[in-house]
Formats: C-alpha cells, sequence, structure tokens
C-alpha cells in the first residue's frame, strides 16, 4: 500500500476529521438558515433575484444541515470503530437512519426519524445527480414514502421543506454527545 493510499484510509476513518467537517457544516447551515428569513447579500452582481436568493438559502440549508447531520453521525460511529473494532472505515452511504442505529445513537422519535430519513433523501437528491445509483455496498432500506404531517388532516409539504433549526440541532447535539463521551471514556 502507498503513503497516498495510507493517508486516504486514515482520513475516511478519523472520527476527528469527519467531527471537524460536521462542525464546518453545522454553522454555514446556521448562516443560511439566519440569512433566509432577513435580506439575502444582494444578488444582482450575478445576475440573481432577491426571491431567488431566498430559495436558494433555504435548499443551501437543507443541504448543508442533511451534510452536518451525515458527518456527525459518521464522526460518532468512526469513533466508536476506532477504538472497539480494529480501525474499520464508516460506510460510504448517505443513509442516516441506518448509521444512526449502526453507531448505537440515542433512540430517536418518529419526528427525528422522520428528519433523518428526510435528510437521507436531500443527500441523495441534491443536485449531484439526476438519478442516483444504488451500489451493492448501500444500506438502502426500502421504506414507505414519508407519511403525512400527523399533526392535522392537511395534506402536508415534504418533511424537509418542514425543517426547522430547532430540529436539526436536537438530532446534532444527541450524535455530537455520544461522539465526545466516547472520547472522554477513553480518556479515563
Amino acid at each position: 500500500m502507498s503513503a497516498e493510499t495510507d493517508s486516504y484510509e486514515w482520513i475516511r476513518r478519523s472520527a476527528l476529521g469527519f467531527w471537524s467537517k460536521a462542525d464546518g457544516a453545522r454553522y454555514l447551515a446556521f448562516c443560511m438558515w439566519s440569512m433566509r428569513s432577513g435580506v439575502p447579500i444582494d444578488p444582482s452582481p450575478i445576475g440573481g433575484e432577491v426571491e431567488g436568493a431566498k430559495s436558494a438559502l433555504f435548499w443551501g440549508w437543507l443541504r448543508e444541515s442533511s451534510l452536518a447531520l451525515e458527518l456527525i453521525i459518521k464522526a460518532a460511529l468512526a469513533q466508536k470503530q476506532d477504538y472497539r473494532e480494529g480501525h474499520a472505515s464508516v460506510p460510504s452511504t448517505h443513509n442516516l437512519p441506518q448509521m444512526w442505529k449502526m453507531a448505537q445513537l440515542p433512540k430517536t422519535s418518529l419526528q427525528q426519524e422522520d428528519h433523518l430519513r428526510s435528510a437521507h433523501q436531500v443527500l441523495q437528491w441534491s443536485g449531484r445527480y439526476s438519478a442516483p445509483r444504488r451500489g451493492s455496498d448501500d444500506l438502502h432500506v426500502n421504506r414507505e414514502p414519508l407519511p403525512r404531517s400527523k399533526c392535522d388532516d392537511r395534506p402536508s409539504a415534504p418533511l424537509s421543506l418542514k425543517m426547522q433549526w430547532e430540529s436539526f440541532d436536537t438530532l446534532y447535539q444527541m450524535a455530537q454527545e455520544a461522539y465526545f463521551k466516547e472520547i472522554n471514556e477513553l480518556a479515563y
């Protein structure tokens, strides 16, 4: 194995690397969440319109918050695997509900489970390719479409359109606490 391959594999297994990237994505998600309700930076120098900028901020928030969740879950999973399973790499998947379970993170409510599934969909479809393919190592679980809101009888918007900072950050903090708890247990 070459030094380049070794460093690549080391990075793929680095819990701290996942956490650092998760922290950055969380910050960007917070910035986009905060800016979406105010007046966005003037998009006219690049030929944009204010309404388009607000929509872009919202979709950017969805992507970054979903990415932050994926990375913090992978940090917790990598931390757990790093010292207990002989330096195994985390799966190369966006299946957040499955990785949440693999990392043995705290039990989620139905709404939180829906949030994880919605973030999985955002990551899989967020403009990287029009129709993602499932690989043999994909942890995709065949599921029914996301349920309608249980709060009322009206048809509801897709869950991703209802995500709020608080619901995202609650999940993020749950995974981050598990990550740091694992580090603290190893230190003592």
